[in-house]
């Protein structure tokens, strides 16, 4: 199996990660992320995720390198990071009742296999109108220095929007992990084939398999076989079960 590295030392990236069955480390890129002239926003968000992906690539040839980077616009104008409390009071004030475009860029990179694929997913954010109260509150209660539109949407600022039209919910945090596992899927990485080799590879996002035998939704007899097998997450009992008499 071939090494797996996240390029990035964003911890909102490597939890992301974690729900998938493989083991990965992380390590920063070190690029440039300023934007190139015009270069639209799409293009912006493809770009950065190949040249991360490409920056530890070199280093370590043998390896699948993720690189993901997410960009967002309103009104046609890069929104970033606000990193400080006073500039994301001023972000959320212009974002208030205002809709922010989202662009999540993943790239998976093996330079020996002569592997370079990537995928942008495009989702946008809708914020409820906030009064200054409201911000101050909300800015009390969390940190979103760190967050493109100065919100956590996997926390309390969940309440500050209106709606938020995705198709990958992971996408949203930072790493689209449906198109990165149809990647894994293509290449290799992880089989999503019903087999019961000791690879063992039913998988679905993000249902583990340690949350399966916490709720005790396979039998005992399942239990044990699974616990012999690498890399394995069910897609539901009853799946896992027919793949496992077989």
């Amino acid at each position: 199996m071939s090494k797996i590295i996240l390029a990035s030392s964003s911890i909102y990236r490597q939890e992301l990660l974690k729900r998938l069955p493989i083991k990965f480390t992380s390590t920063s890129p070190n690029i440039n992320e300023e934007r190139i002239n015009d270069e639209n926003f799409e293009d912006q968000a493809r770009r950065l995720s190949k040249e991360k992906a490409e920056a530890i690539a070199k280093k370590n040839p043998s390896a699948f390198v993720i690189g993901s980077d997410q960009t967002a616009e309103f009104n046609n104008k890069e929104v970033r990071k606000p990193l400080s409390i006073e500039k994301a009071l001023i972000q959320l004030s212009e974002l208030s009742g205002q809709t922010l475009n989202f662009y999540s860029g993943v790239c998976l990179k093996n330079i020996q296999k002569n592997i370079s694929t990537d995928a942008v997913v495009k989702f946008s954010v809708t914020y409820k109108k906030l009064s200054e109260d409201q911000i101050k509150n909300y800015l009390k209660i969390e940190d979103p220095t760190q967050c493109v539109g100065s919100i956590k949407s996997e926390g309390f600022g969940i309440t500050l929007l209106e709606e938020i039209q995705c198709n990958d919910p992971t996408a949203v945090i930072g790493l689209p992990l449906i198109k990165l596992s149809q990647m894994f899927k293509k290449y290799g990485v992880i089989c999503l084939e019903e087999n019961t080799s000791n690879q063992g590879e039913l998988f679905l996002i993000p249902i583990s398999i340690e949350q399966e035998f916490k709720n005790d939704f396979l039998l005992e007899e399942d239990k044990k076989k699974l616990k012999k097998i690498k890399n394995f997450i069910v897609e539901n009992p009853k799946t896992a079960r027919k793949a496992l008499k077989k």
